[in-house]
């Protein structure tokens, strides 16, 4: 109460001396003593203050201005958000261009289903020879083993059947290779047209 009655006080005496012609600032230093003028010391701006009217009532409460630390985490944090809106608005520009190339290209999901064999049916033929290929290079290295061992058994030259053996090896390796790319290839195709399946089968369902 006694506190109150000095504040009061002390606002009054200001607005009687004229002092105050409009407004009144509250601050408090460093020691924690509060002082009222009708002039903010420039060193108390980015701090805390009260401001009083003429008749002494409260106009407003200013907070302290942000360090320089605070303002430049606030600038991050409006940029990662404005980041984040962009992002979001690309996503679903894409996600309707998605759509709308779905519903252009495909009337049903048997027409979908028949465009990915159309895809896969030439990557299966390929993989396909690749796998025959390979089977009559197995072949072709079991016959040299057979003939290398054989001539080993008649003390006879072995080394032109082991450098057949070598030759055929390397051949199945690119083979091997082959079968695994074309096998990359279908899963990929794959996995491409079971992602058209399911988003497509969403748009049908919303058309309804």
């Amino acid at each position: 109460m006694k506190t109150m009655c000095i504040t009061a006080g002390i606002v009054g005496a200001l607005l009687l001396s004229g002092v105050a012609q409009a407004e009144l600032y509250r601050w408090v230093d460093e020691d924690g003593e509060v002082h009222y003028s009708d002039r903010l010391p420039p060193e108390r701006a980015p701090e805390e203050r009260r401001v009083f009217s003429r008749d002494g009532d409260t106009l407003r409460d200013v907070d302290r201005m942000p360090t320089a630390e605070e303002l430049e985490a606030l600038e991050e944090a409006r940029k990662a958000a404005e980041d984040a809106q962009q992002r979001e608005q690309e996503q679903h520009r894409l996600q309707a261009e998605y759509d709308e190339m779905l519903q252009r290209s495909y009337t049903s999901v048997e027409d979908l289903e028949r465009s990915r064999e159309r895809r896969i049916q030439p990557l299966q033929t390929r993989l396909d020879n690749a796998e025959r290929r390979r089977q009559r290079l197995d072949n072709r290295i079991d016959e040299l083993r057979e003939s290398a061992a054989e001539a080993e058994r008649g003390q006879r030259d072995v080394a032109p059947y082991e450098r057949r053996l070598r030759q055929a090896r390397q051949l199945r390796e690119r083979e091997d290779e082959r079968i695994r790319q074309r096998q990359e290839e279908i899963d990929t195709v794959n996995t491409e047209f079971d992602r058209h399946l399911e988003r497509f089968r969403i748009l049908l369902g919303e058309s309804r």
